[in-house]
């Protein structure tokens, strides 16, 4: 018997910039040789194929230091299938473009470290760091700089792929400032640009101003960011070390999900924390054990992603207008790759492949927990955490926060509930 080329394999992808239709193509290279895709990188982890090393997070790049997990090319793919067999990995390495002399990577609350993951840099040493710190304590001004403000004509364009090299949130009473350091490749006119995004204090209606620098190089863009925060702490801002959830906001889109990384690898959860979610995982499992025909240990990645993909049929099935009984056969091998112990669905609609999107959501979730614990019976906590994706925070019970939130879920119940 011919074994499948990736017979065994456990496969992470970090292919972020492929098209849709690129992506489930490779997916499916993988999953029909045998392969298995998982979205945790650990010791069990065969490869990571990766599109471009620059799109790789700083935290996957830590894990797959930590792991000497190999790193391929998608070509590697490929041409394994092509060879019939497993190549030398060494021989495929990922794309890697050249940068415009980007600033250093981001660590936490805005300290600065090397791509490379070493220590964060101590005081500035070469000739340009220096220069560079002179000027941000007064030689220079931010008065050489154009400064635009948000929706001004002739704003130059940017993409929105940028990464968040640097960044600091600073707060004088209740006014609250985040300052960003953005690079990009996509754009070679203007590839750095920082940001500041305002929040006007309490009391006064809820407004937001945003200015922007651009510059052609990194040394110029990290001169403005160091003015910027010069500026403002001579304003009285002063830089906060804990970051409340209505903050987290505030900032770009791309600071949010660096913020959502860090959150989740953090090393411990608070106590409140913990309750809630081994409440959301009891509550989970006991929904899979009264759906599912078969413990969710015997389901694996590659069940998920292939029911995942009927559901796809099923939803376009919909729209194209198919009939009850086109659906039901759809349905049928959903109910195949998960066999559920009640099968009946009396009508099919939009809202019944939405449920079943959501479990195998959950489904997925779970296996993430289990493959972060090497399958641990008794995961821990934090595994679980980890695996919900999502930012978990305690919000203590008397505060303006607590009763905002409170009122959100008492007006959302009361909508469900009619």
């Amino acid at each position: 018997l011919i074994m499948p080329v990736f017979e065994n394999c456990l496969v992470a992808l970090e292919v972020k910039d492929l098209p849709i239709k690129e992506k489930n193509n490779l997916k499916k290279s993988i999953t029909a040789n045998g392969g298995s895709i998982t979205y945790v990188i650990n010791k069990k982890c065969t490869y990571v194929v990766a599109s471009n090393m620059d799109t790789v997070s700083s935290n996957r790049l830590t894990s797959i230091r930590k792991f000497q997990v190999p790193v391929v090319g998608m070509e590697y793919v490929s041409q394994c299938l092509e060879k019939g067999r497993l190549l030398n990995t060494g021989d495929y390495p990922p794309a890697k473009s050249q940068r415009h002399s980007p600033p250093p990577a981001t660590t936490h609350w805005g300290h600065v470290e090397e791509r490379s993951g070493e220590k964060p840099r101590g005081p500035p040493e070469t000739p340009q760091e220096v220069k560079l710190e002179e000027n941000a304590k007064g030689g220079s001004s931010l008065g050489q700089f154009r400064i635009y403000r948000e929706n001004e004509a002739g704003l130059p364009a940017y993409p929105s792929d940028f990464k968040v090299a640097k960044y600091l949130v600073l707060k004088k009473a209740d006014a609250v400032v985040v300052v960003e350091l953005h690079s990009c490749k996509g754009n070679p006119s203007l590839p750095f640009r920082v940001t500041q995004l305002w929040r006007s204090p309490a009391g006064q209606a809820p407004k937001t101003k945003k200015e922007m620098i651009f510059t052609l190089t990194s040394e110029d863009a990290m001169m403005a960011y160091r003015l910027v925060l010069k500026e403002l702490k001579d304003q009285g801002f002063s830089p906060m070390k804990e970051l409340p959830s209505d903050v987290k906001l505030l900032g770009s889109e791309k600071l949010g999900e660096l913020l959502l990384e860090q959150s989740l690898n953090s090393s411990t959860i608070s106590k409140e924390v913990a309750v809630f979610v081994e409440l959301l995982w009891t509550e989970a499992l006991g929904r899979l054990s009264n759906l599912l025909l078969n413990p969710i240990s015997s389901v694996s990645s590659n069940d998920v992603s292939r029911a995942e993909g009927i559901l796809q049929q099923l939803r376009k099935a919909l729209s194209n207008g198919a009939n009850q009984g086109q659906l039901f056969a759809i349905m049928a091998e959903f109910y195949r790759v998960l066999p559920h112990k009640n099968m009946a669905d009396t009508l099919i609609t939009p809202k019944v492949v939405s449920q079943k999107e959501d479990l195998c959501q959950l489904i997925r979730d779970i296996i993430n927990v289990s493959e972060a614990t090497l399958w641990s019976s008794t995961p821990s906590s934090l595994a679980k955490y980890r695996a919900l994706r999502c930012s978990i925070e305690h919000v203590d019970p008397g505060t303006a926060e607590f009763f905002t939130v409170k009122e959100l879920v008492k007006y959302w119940y009361c909508r469900f509930s009619l």
